[in-house]
């Protein structure tokens, strides 16, 4: 499978811009959601456990619990799917530091009491649905930029009722592991209550309660040993608060706190009396003094508490012992049945010559591939188990070396989708830069073409752009006949055309649409123009000279005019009443509404005998 890499999209949606972190489990990438542009976060499982069906499981039960969770303190899951021969998940970006840099950097009782409400907020939230996180810690813990807490990564987390990875499995990290946990026995909500008192802890002290040189020394101490007071760190942590907290590193589950709310009430009411802790809560660890012993009125060991160490120790030597015992046995017969382990060395980008003779300095065998890639002839690209890993003495190392960048030949992918098309130019090692065009043949979210063109040879490494197709270039032009100009331009533009007005004189009103080129229905070219004829609205003035004068107003009228009579002094008795004359002239263009003026002959008075 080729590697995710800047560029790739994923699902044909995700486009990964940089790899932002990487896991146990999977590798996160900040990408952008081409759909909805946004950033999320896309956290691809590894290639190596792909193929583990308990893994995939895990992954994918990851987003199924996730997604469930839509709470303001929880990020969230926007989608899932599998991605090449592998799995993602697509989640919410939190840009902002994790609760572990805080922490490092130095929090006020405030600040550390803050965060841990929001975070007992997400855990009771999740818990309700039936939800363990099982990895709660302050690496889980994204701050954004509005001050939130964010508990993520529920990669190990699993419904209650889940047999994935059930008892006698240790899943979790060390330093924040309940006893359950460290014992591989049922995880409940209380082994998330203790992992939050480990937060708090950290929060209060700038240090978690137990640290060792190996997790397997840390997980021994969550068993057996009490942690010393917060105040025997940091002064400034009241008694009350120490109670709380001492409360939920309980060793019993049942000691501890009953669920997230309960640990809530119990810091509300530090915070209201901070010298006064509650009986409940100091119960839960029976005067534990600053250095994690208990201790008595007069600050000696209790006998109780003495006879009680006793059958402890005694109880945990037996275990111990039974434990070493089966140890050393298991070690015997592995001594003498399995070669020596020695951690593999890290040779990738080195010379193959200088790498073989690093590891079989080390006692390996080296066995060789080669692989056309754009980096020098005879690198090392990868190798096989990879650095870190514990490998048997003898046995073999596999390297991937490169034999410098390949002639290929460029694939015709039209008409494959955009992942088919990328993932056949990525696998012969070119660079694939997306882009996107028309066509009236190719299907819209499917390849054109490539630029340079199939059949081209190209270096291995060689920048390759894909075309994607968006579908036709042609549209069918909309009937805008009887429209506003305006109207119909709008409506040209809507359907990603552009429109040429050309006015002609008619009688419909001023600037309705007459008629189009190209006519409604027929198909065209996006963006191509399209001719729209509108009125004038200029109208024939009709001719109503020797017209008697009420005639002519009528006229006038009824042609759209209207009529302004002025009187006209004339000898003819034949003209009287009479239209001698008008402006404009009949025959004449003008808009409806436009006044025309008559002149009406009236006879002169007969003269005087």
């Amino acid at each position: 499978m080729a590697l995710p890499r800047k560029g790739t999209v994923v699902d044909e949606r995700y486009r990964l811009k940089e790899k932002i972190g990487s896991g146990g489990m999977a590798d996160v990438w900040l990408a952008t959601d081409r759909e909805l542009d946004r950033s999320v976060a896309i956290k691809i499982l590894h290639d190596r456990f792909a193929q583990d069906k308990e893994f995939v499981e895990r992954f994918r039960r990851e987003a199924r619990s996730a997604a469930g969770l839509q709470h303001p303190n929880v990020v969230s899951i926007f989608d899932r799917g599998e991605f090449r021969d592998t799995y993602f998940i697509a989640m919410e970006y939190v840009d902002g530091p994790q609760l572990k840099q805080l922490v490092k950097g130095g929090m006020s009782t405030e600040d550390a009491l803050n965060f841990t409400r929001q975070i007992l907020n997400a855990a009771r939230f999740a818990h309700r649905k039936g939800i363990v996180h099982r990895d709660l810690k302050p690496q889980n813990v994204l701050i954004d930029e509005d001050g939130r807490a964010r508990v993520a990564d529920f990669g190990i987390a699993r419904g209650e009722s889940s047999d994935i990875t059930g008892t006698g499995s240790v899943m979790g990290t060390a330093q924040y592991l309940s006893p359950e946990q460290a014992q591989g026995k049922e995880t409940t909500p209380a082994s998330d209550i203790y992992s939050i008192g480990v937060i708090l802890y950290e929060a209060l002290t700038g240090r978690v309660p137990f640290e060792g040189d190996s997790a397997v020394a840390v997980a021994l101490k969550q068993v057996s040993e009490a942690p010393r007071r917060p105040s025997a760190v940091n002064s400034e942590v009241p008694p009350a608060l120490d109670a709380v907290v001492m409360r939920a590193l309980a060793k019993d589950p049942e000691a501890r706190f009953k669920d997230a709310d309960a640990f809530l009430k119990a810091l509300d009411a530090a915070e209201r009396s901070p010298e006064k802790p509650r009986p409940e809560d100091t119960a839960a660890f029976a005067a534990v003094s600053p250095e994690g012993e208990r201790a008595g009125e007069d600050g000696e060991p209790s006998d109780e508490y003495i006879e009680d160490e006793e059958r402890r120790r005694r109880r945990n030597r037996m275990i111990l012992l039974a434990l070493l015992v089966a140890g050393v046995a298991a070690l015997v017969a592995f001594a003498v049945t399995r070669p020596g382990q020695v951690d593999v060395p890290d040779v990738i980008g080195q010379e193959v010559g200088t790498a073989t003779e690093r590891l079989e300095n080390e006692g390996f065998d080296v066995d060789i591939e080669t692989r056309s890639n754009i980096a020098a002839r005879d690198t090392v690209l990868e190798q096989d188990p990879p650095a870190g890993e514990e490998a048997e003495e003898g046995s073999t190392v596999i390297l991937t070396v490169s034999s410098g960048p390949a002639i290929v030949e460029i694939p015709d992918v039209s008409g494959l989708s955009e992942r088919e098309a990328t993932e056949q130019l990525e696998d012969l090692g070119l660079e694939v830069e997306p882009d996107f065009g028309f066509s009236d043949t190719v299907p819209e979210d499917r390849a054109i073409g490539t630029e340079p063109a199939a059949g081209a040879q190209v270096p291995t490494g060689s920048t390759v752009s894909l075309v994607i197709s968006r579908g036709s270039n042609r549209v069918e032009v909309p009937g805008v006949v009887g429209l506003d100009a305006q109207q119909a331009l709008s409506t040209l533009s809507d359907s990603e055309l552009t429109g040429n007005v050309v006015e002609r004189d008619d009688e419909a009103p001023a600037n309705e649409v007459i008629g189009q080129s190209p006519g409604a229905g027929q198909l065209v070219k996006r963006a191509a123009q399209v001719t729209i004829f509108v009125s004038s609205g200029a109208i024939s003035v009709p001719d109503v000279v020797g017209q008697l004068r009420k005639t002519a107003a009528n006229t006038l009228k009824k042609a759209g005019f209207r009529a302004s009579i002025a009187e006209q002094s004339t000898d003819d008795p034949a003209e009287d009443g009479r239209v001698l004359n008008q402006f404009p002239p009949g025959g004449s263009r003008g808009q409806r509404g436009d006044t025309v003026t008559i002149s009406v002959g009236v006879a002169s008075p007969p003269p005087s005998p």
